[in-house]
């Protein structure tokens, strides 16, 4: 079963990799210092049987008065010697009535196991040696390998007491850092968990510079969502709108016929007609927004304006349009939302000028700016705020559905920008539109307006 716990695995992990290094630390370990106490034990020997050497060719009557080690006067003490030659053998008093198996050994000392006194295991060093061209003797120094064991035992359970220990002390520090490190983590769900109860979003400074493109993507990803809930806020009320005039006709010419009156079939068909168009219009901006929009697309601002101009134009003929701004201006938009502010915001100037639109394109730090003015009445100081009021006609006896303005505004906003009216100098109306680049880059702009 796989574990879907990241603290677990890690912690797994992490205990696994800490047994394996410390067993085969421990085992190294074990192994150079058994190998340490041999030849410490092997030196030992090798001393006493160089000691031996010289009691013989300085006491061959009784090398035993050179041999002072008190080990060598305790019986079965497990520390002995034997030196022999042509009928005459001495020993240590502490292997009684034992003898040590020297065999025929040669010049060179010679290590061998054999069996002790008392059951013990010895380690047998010996050697012939010739004393001033006298006779030949052999001797040999033994000692019981229980007292190397018992150390090596010794040293073996305190080296796994220090490795249990020092493991257990790893896995603890192991469990705090991944705490440490997954703290973060825990802080970024419960700001993510107080999303449902506030606005405060995570700030990605707080956190560890690993964690941070984690916050900033996850900050996009809300303001994503939350831009989609209120353009879905907005198309929908924007339908409502659009859809309650129409409805209202239709619904009483129905009643008309119902009693028996004749139907304005003229009415009728224009609520028809605008039912449709604008089932159509929001449709098609249920499409559009932000989110439409592919990774480094930018729409070229003024190849986009020219064509609305012209488009507006034949529609407008006696209206003279001026357009000043720098070609090759991309902006971080899609194309029919764009084509959705600057054609409201034109046709807007086009409806009330007397003969003059005059559309200047800059760029003003991180942002574009579009700026439509026109030569009409304008709109006066006071009434300014209700022009983007859904379906707020200023003047009622002229037409339009008063959703431009509205729609345009809404747009903006979407993208971080705004629209702010001003008097013009041609007397008329001024509108401002401002729109942030992305990331306030001049991006290479794409030719997206189409013919």
């Amino acid at each position: 079963m796989r574990l879907r716990s990241l603290r677990l695995r890690v912690l797994i992990s992490a205990t696994l990799w800490i047994a394996l290094s410390l067993g085969i630390g421990g085992y190294a370990i074990l192994t150079v210092f058994e190998k340490a106490t041999l030849r410490q034990f092997d030196q030992r020997l090798q001393e006493g049987l160089a000691v031996l050497r010289v009691a013989v060719a300085t006491e061959p009557q009784d090398p035993t008065l050179r041999m002072t080690s008190p080990s060598f006067s305790r019986v079965y003490s497990g520390l002995y010697f034997q030196a022999e030659t042509e009928g005459f053998t001495v020993a240590s008093r502490s292997l009684w009535d034992r003898h040590l198996p020297l065999g025929a050994p040669g010049a060179i000392p010679e290590q061998q196991l054999v069996s002790g006194p008392d059951g013990q295991q010895l380690r047998l060093l010996s050697q012939s040696v010739r004393v001033n061209d006298g006779p030949r003797w052999r001797l040999g120094v033994a000692a019981d390998l229980a007292s190397m064991e018992t150390l090596v035992a010794s040293f073996r359970r305190s080296l796994s007491f220090g490795l249990c220990a020092f493991g257990v002390s790893l896995i603890v520090a192991a469990a705090l850092m991944l705490n440490a490190a997954l703290g973060p983590l825990k802080r970024l769900h419960e700001a993510v968990v107080r999303l449902s109860h506030t606005d405060a979003r995570p700030a990605p400074d707080v956190f560890p510079i690993e964690v941070a493109p984690l916050v900033r993507d996850l900050d996009r990803l809300i303001e994503r969502n939350r831009r989609q809930r209120d353009r879905g806020r907005l198309q929908a009320a924007g339908l409502a709108h659009a859809l309650k005039t129409p409805t209202t006709v239709l619904s009483g010419e129905i009643q008309r016929a119902a009693q028996g009156r004749p139907l304005d079939l003229n009415a009728a068909e224009d609520a028809l007609a605008r039912l449709k168009e604008a089932t159509a219009l929001h449709l098609d901006h249920a499409a559009t927004g932000p989110e439409a929009m592919l990774p480094g697309e930018r729409v070229d601002v003024m190849a986009t304006l020219d064509d609305l101009v012209r488009a507006v134009g034949r529609l407008y003929p006696h209206i003279r349009f001026d357009v000043k701004g720098p070609h090759q201006m991309g902006l971080a938009v899609t194309l029919p939302d764009l084509q959705e502010m600057l054609g409201n915001l034109i046709e807007n100037a086009a409806y009330w000028a007397q003969g003059h639109v005059h559309v200047t394109l800059e760029a003003e730090g991180e942002a574009v700016i579009l700026i439509v003015e026109d030569d009409g009445p304008g709109v006066p100081l006071l009434d300014r705020a209700r022009v983007f009021d859904r379906g707020v006609r200023l003047d009622p006896d002229r037409g339009g559905s008063g959703l431009g303005m509205t729609i345009a505004r809404d747009v903006a906003n979407l993208y971080g920008g705004s629209i702010r009216l001003d008097t013009a100098g041609l007397g008329g109306l001024r509108v401002i539109l401002r729109l942030p680049f992305d990331a306030g880059e001049h991006g290479p702009a794409t030719n997206c307006a189409g013919p």
